[in-house]
C-alpha cells in the first residue's frame, strides 16, 4: 500500500458518522450487549458505524429476564465505558450448576458445573436483570 493509499484509508476511518443516506465502514446487526459495545469501541477508533436493530425504533418493553455476563464480555463492556453502570446492579457468580429438567421433576441431572474465578478476586461471571441494561 502506498503512502497516499494508507493516508486515505486512515482519513476514511476518522470520518464522521454517516447520515442515513451516507456510507458506513461497518454495519452491526443487533443492538444487544455485544453489538452496542462493539459499535461504541469501533466508533471511538474512528470507524463510521451503523447499529441496526428493529428494536431501536420501538419503545422499550418490560424485560423480566436476567442475563449472565462472563468475565471476558464484562471486560469488553468496561472498555466501552458502560461496565461500571452494569456492575452497580449485577451480582457476582462464583459457582453455577446447569441442568436439564422440568421444575416438577424430582431428579435433575447436572450437565455442567462451573466454579471459581476468572482471575484472583474476579468472579467468572455476573448476573444482571435485563431491565437494568436498558
Amino acid at each position: 500500500m502506498s503512502g497516499d493509499e494508507g493516508e486515505r484509508e486512515a482519513q476514511n476511518r476518522r470520518a464522521p458518522p454517516p447520515s442515513s443516506a451516507g456510507r458506513a465502514d461497518i454495519v452491526i446487526a443487533g443492538a444487544g450487549f455485544v453489538g452496542t459495545a462493539l459499535a461504541i469501541l469501533l466508533a471511538e477508533a474512528g470507524f463510521a458505524v451503523v447499529l441496526a436493530d428493529p428494536a431501536l425504533g420501538r419503545p422499550p418493553r418490560p424485560d423480566l429476564r436476567a442475563s449472565t455476563i462472563a468475565a471476558g464480555p464484562r471486560r469488553l463492556l468496561e472498555t466501552a465505558g458502560v461496565g461500571g453502570a452494569i456492575a452497580a446492579r449485577a451480582e457476582p457468580v462464583v459457582a453455577m450448576e446447569v441442568g436439564d429438567a422440568h421444575a416438577a421433576e424430582l431428579l435433575r441431572p447436572v450437565l455442567l458445573t462451573l466454579e471459581g474465578e476468572a482471575a484472583p478476586g474476579e468472579p467468572f461471571a455476573h448476573v444482571v436483570m435485563n431491565e437494568d441494561l436498558a
